[in-house]
């Protein structure tokens, strides 16, 4: 139930704050077009933000004391998008941050593939996680 909270909390905090962006920079340019495309901006990151959730589940379902690992997870992530391009890491090594298969919308051409196979990468992690959970021993104390 947590992790579908936090999921449903995510997509609806990327949509309200790509409507807010959204609406602030279709009121300051004077392009109504870009309340869509600032808040599709925001939505494409979802599916790669549930694929981090997903793996915190799975670290739950399986060693529960090393919840906090996922946060090498975020840092990778961060990293790979700050740094990689100047370091000129190799592109395999790019590729295992689930945000760099996120199209950068408006500026590239939609394209639903990645964030397709990103939902699918979450709901599979997400559901081995869940798995894990119940099989766990636990015991009421």
């Amino acid at each position: 139930s947590h992790l579908l909270v936090l999921s449903i909390g995510t997509v609806a905090l990327l949509a309200l704050t790509g409507l807010a962006m959204g609406l602030g920079a279709a009121l300051g340019m004077g392009q109504s077009g870009l309340l869509w495309d600032v808040t599709a901006s925001h939505l494409a990151f979802a599916p790669a933000i549930l694929v981090i959730l997903a793996v915190a589940g799975l670290l739950y379902g399986l060693v529960p004391g090393a919840t906090g690992a996922v946060w090498a997870v975020v840092i990778y992530c961060f990293f790979m998008g700050f740094f990689a391009p100047v370091m000129d890491l190799p592109q395999w090594l790019v590729d295992l941050s689930p945000m760099e298969h996120v199209p950068g919308i408006p500026l590239e051409q939609f394209v639903a593939t990645p964030l397709l196979l990103l939902t699918i990468v979450a709901v599979v992690v997400g559901a081995v996680g869940l798995v894990s959970f119940r099989r766990r021993d636990l015991v009421a104390t």
